[in-house]
């Protein structure tokens, strides 16, 4: 099933911001695939994909700005695809669309419920799909700069400020004065049992482990 209507879709003006960037289609069948691209690629560098692991080996060779995925797939679905996706702290954060035959309530609700962005039932207009596309970009785009704008006041923040990752406590984030604190103790990427080892017996790993299981905050002040 082709999209609902023949008409040529037309990207918005105001997504132009999104333009150029890199979409992964993944859907086994042929004549869906050559169409998504052929409605996409005036706007998008996209590759397409028969199934879910290709589409996996092509998301973690070069991280897209978006997937659009077919649900049902061989060797791996649309849904086996954004779990791996979202267990991968590189990718999870990648929008994704997920396409489907399937209308109704229920079949949206879990499709989002499995961690999609959104959700598209075919046969879909295809006016509709490109200005989802546009706009979940530019979501994502607006998401990422707001991040950094928030890094780059951190990282310039007189007082010490790491941010943590994960059960295991590992550094994604360390501000300037963190650094000139601990040295050269490399610790991006490092668990803080790797790279800051004296603050277990210390007992902060232990404080940190209670904030991850019971997601109660830690609050302490100098006295």
């Amino acid at each position: 099933a082709r999209g609902r209507d023949d008409s040529p879709a037309r990207m918005e003006p105001r997504f132009a911001s999104t333009f150029g960037t890199r979409i992964v289609i993944a859907d086994d069948n042929p004549d869906m695939r050559a169409y998504l691209h052929e409605l996409l690629s005036p706007y998008y560098a996209v590759e397409s994909v028969s199934d879910g692991e290709a589409a996996l080996r092509a998301i973690q060779r070069e991280r897209p700005e978006l997937v659009l995925s077919d649900i049902v797939m061989p060797r791996l679905d649309g849904f086996g695809l954004i779990k791996a996706m979202r267990a991968n702290t590189w990718l999870q954060s990648v929008p994704v669309i997920l396409l489907s035959s399937r209308a109704g309530k229920e079949f949206r609700v879990g499709g989002l419920d499995a961690g999609a962005d959104d959700y598209v039932a075919k046969p879909f207009s295809s006016r509709e799909l490109v200005a989802r596309v546009g706009a979940l970009i530019e979501r994502e785009q607006l998401r990422r700069t707001a991040e950094q704008r928030l890094r780059n006041a951190f990282m310039k923040a007189p007082g010490f400020i790491v941010i943590l990752e994960g059960p295991e406590h590992r550094y994604v984030f360390v501000n300037d004065a963190t650094v000139e604190l601990f040295g050269d103790r490399q610790m991006m990427g490092r668990t803080v049992k790797e790279a800051v080892p004296e603050l277990e017996s210390q007992g902060i790993l232990g404080l940190l482990d209670g904030v991850i299981q019971t997601g109660q905050r830690f609050k302490a002040s100098a006295m």
